[in-house]
């Protein structure tokens, strides 16, 4: 998206999507690629650091093609990096 990023993970479990937008507040900083690309992760993964980042005041995300999604999550004096590589389709 122009002014923000969209974040899906499906499994046999089922599908997951975060929209995250500067319009919405919920995207404090967005830098949109050159070119647009989607990256495939799988469900298990991205709900562990969903549940994780309901601790926290700010989660940086960091986005590439075919390259691990990176989620830095800091919460009580605690940091947590958490890398999810995409999944082979």
């Amino acid at each position: 998206e122009e002014n923000g990023v969209v974040i899906s993970a499906s499994s046999e479990l089922g599908e997951l999507a975060f929209r995250f937008t500067t319009d919405e507040g919920t995207l404090m900083d967005y830098t949109p690629p050159e070119q647009p690309y989607t990256n495939h992760y799988t469900l298990e993964y991205i709900t562990v650091a969903k549940n994780i980042s309901k601790l926290c005041d700010v989660v940086d995300i960091g986005l590439s093609p075919e390259m691990p999604i990176e989620l830095v999550m800091e919460f009580g004096g605690a940091r947590i990096k958490m890398y999810v590589a995409p999944r082979s389709e």
